[in-house]
């Protein structure tokens, strides 16, 4: 995962990696730069001194230094990271949709510094609090049963 590699993997929800995987951020080795939304993806998960660390000499990680720095959420062994990310994934498909959507669009906003709720972020907790999909996991929750979203 090098160079755009990294920016690509920042922009996503999760990253799960195999235990060989390795890391660099090489923009300065070309003369180039990372652009700002990148590097904030970056800094946002690793740090800004660690950012400025990969930015700044293009060096290659190791996955657990990675998963350490809070690159990746998790290593596995390649012999098992497809099963791992197809588990992951069984995971977040069998929960509502809807959750997930107004989650990360909460987490978009915290990410631009909001602290406290507002008349949007209300609205949709009480749009929660009706919605068909809490309906059906308070159902599924007193049936003792795996809801269906």
């Amino acid at each position: 995962c090098i160079g755009a590699g990294v920016a690509l993997a920042a922009a996503c929800d999760l990253r799960l990696a195999a235990n060989d995987a390795r890391f660099a951020i090489t923009p300065a080795k070309l003369g180039m730069i990372y652009s700002l939304a990148d590097t904030a993806r970056v800094v946002a998960l690793a740090g800004p001194e660690m950012t400025r660390d990969l930015l700044f000499t293009g060096r290659m990680i190791d996955a657990a230094h990675a998963h350490a720095i809070g690159l990746i959420g998790a290593i596995h062994p390649p012999a098992v990271l497809d099963a791992a990310v197809a588990e992951k994934a069984a995971q977040i498909a069998a929960n509502s949709a809807w959750s997930h959507a107004h989650g990360k669009r909460i987490m978009r906003r915290i990410a631009a510094g909001a602290r406290d709720d507002d008349d949007q972020t209300r609205g949709w907790f009480a749009d929660a609090t009706e919605g068909a999909d809490f309906r059906e996991g308070l159902a599924a929750f007193a049936e003792r049963r795996k809801p269906v979203f």
